[in-house]
């Protein structure tokens, strides 16, 4: 992955050190071609970079067979670009290009993730997590609508088509007609990166994250046609000064907007040997173990249940704007205790939100702030008690039949084992199929997979559950994590 952001960065830098020569010494007509070629090596470069070698090379042979058509045909442009897009959008050459990623350097062929978050990337993971799940109606409708999904597909395709024969006819009317390089030809390429883009947000989004999004893209070509237009100078500036006001308006109201798309999912369960309903986070589950998020703070308020409920969304907004993840809370019909997770080095943080909590519940907030390195708190209170688990598994069964998934599933749950033998006496007992995840072992410990069938009925799975913890349980086994497949 190094030497793909090092051959990245260099053809870069080459391209912006050439960029003020060609200006100086390059005549119109130069500077023209120097600028579509370099638009289009940059276009690869970064496709080499975020999606690999293989994706490079099918994309690069596209083309140069487009290329090679339109300069031999250059009367029929539009036709070549239609066809160019189609051939973008179809892949002929898929089955090559996974070969490629079969044969070729796992660094050559793995998609580019970066991230720049650094200490605080679990809680931009876990706003991912959170953002998905507040999509999750729409993403339902990819499985329960087939007049949405195939809407969603067409619609997307039509975009991608879009967006690539613009770009393909755009850059042949800039080789076929050097001269005729003018402001709509720059129009044409910014819709066609707010094309791509809107493409990329409809794909992970659905259809309102998309228009909101192309409304913002709306203020930077009416800013432009203001300035450009044959208007009086003065209405020029108000409508430039309105234009510019509502844009950062606008995005500034989007950005508040995005910090309150908030959503709580829970394992919500009765635990009776401390009397409490407790509210785990299911968003949180993926990301228990993560190393930056070992503050843990636990604040204990006298809260009526539906009081703090009415509450909890100002209170989740406010978990976003300081960067911590609320992890679960419990009520014992009287208190309720709230457990949370800052970064490492923000013990002032999580001190001043005694204050906030004050000031939201009008009660005082007695507090508990710790260092947990190790996950001991949130593994003994929550993670890896009985209640947790079944309730983690009723809770996948449900969505899976939510999302229209037939009724038969698989329980599967990871233990690890002190002794091998212990794992072939357990693998005597017939109603679990056992697998062994030798590259999951440790020094002293040893991985397995346990599954059973089942059907997604909430008593049977809670029976299922119960009885894998016992049967391993007696085996010594030690739980890891449940999972629900079907």
């Amino acid at each position: 992955m190094k030497h793909r952001i090092t051959i990245t960065i260099l053809l870069l830098a080459i391209i912006i050190i050439t960029m003020p020569l060609a200006i100086i010494f390059f005549n119109a007509e130069a500077l023209i071609i120097y600028s579509v070629s370099t638009a289009v090596i940059t276009g690869y470069v970064l496709l080499y970079l975020f999606a690999g070698l293989p994706k490079l090379l099918i994309y690069g042979i596209y083309g140069l067979i487009i290329l090679g058509f339109l300069i031999l045909l250059p009367d029929y442009s539009v036709s070549i670009s239609i066809i160019g897009a189609i051939l973008f959008i179809l892949n002929p050459l898929a089955a090559w290009e996974a070969r490629l990623h079969e044969k070729l350097p796992a660094e050559d062929t793995l998609p580019l993730r970066i991230t720049l978050r650094k200490r605080y990337w679990p809680f931009y993971a876990y706003r991912k997590e959170m953002t998905n799940y507040y999509y999750l109606p729409q993403a339902k409708k990819l499985f329960t609508n087939k007049w949405y999904l195939y809407s969603r597909k067409i619609f997307t395709f039509f975009l991608i088509g879009l967006g690539l024969f613009l770009m393909i006819n755009e850059l042949s009317n800039v080789v076929v007609s050097l001269m005729d390089y003018n402001l709509i030809s720059i129009i044409i390429f910014y819709v066609v990166i707010a094309t791509f883009i809107l493409t990329f947000t409809l794909y992970k989004k659905g259809y309102s994250a998309m228009f909101r999004l192309a409304l913002s893209l709306l203020f930077i070509p009416i800013l432009t046609f203001i300035i450009l237009a044959d208007l009086n100078i003065i209405l020029q500036i108000i409508l430039s000064a309105t234009t510019v006001t509502l844009g950062i308006s606008y995005i500034i109201y989007d950005i508040f907007t995005n910090l309150n798309k908030v959503v709580y999912s829970s394992y919500h369960y009765y635990d009776p040997d401390t009397k409490e309903e407790v509210f785990a986070n299911a968003l949180y589950e993926p990301l228990v173990y993560n190393e930056p998020y070992n503050l843990v703070g636990i604040y204990i308020v006298k809260i009526s249940l539906s009081k703090f409920h009415k509450l909890l969304k100002g209170l989740l907004f406010s978990a976003n704007c300081r960067k911590f993840i609320i992890t679960a809370y419990t009520h014992d019909g009287e208190y309720l205790k709230l457990y949370t997770e800052f970064q490492e080095k923000d013990s002032k943080k999580a001190y001043r939100l005694v204050k906030y909590l004050e000031k939201l519940f009008e009660a005082p907030v007695l507090y508990d702030i710790a260092a947990d390195k190790l996950k001991k708190i949130y593994e003994t209170k929550f993670f890896h008690r009985t209640e947790y688990i079944v309730a983690r598994a009723i809770s996948l069964a449900e969505l899976l039949l939510e999302l229209s998934v037939e009724t038969q599933i698989v329980i599967s749950m990871i233990y690890t084992f002190s002794k091998i033998s212990d794992i072939e006496n357990f693998q005597k007992d017939k109603r679990y199929t056992v697998t062994r995840l030798p590259d999951l072992d440790t020094d002293d410990q040893y991985c397995v997979r346990v599954s059973v069938k089942s059907v997604n009925y909430k008593y049977q799975i809670e029976q299922n559950v119960r009885d894998m913890l016992l049967a391993a349980s007696l085996y010594d086994g030690s739980y890891i994590r449940i999972v629900i497949y079907y």
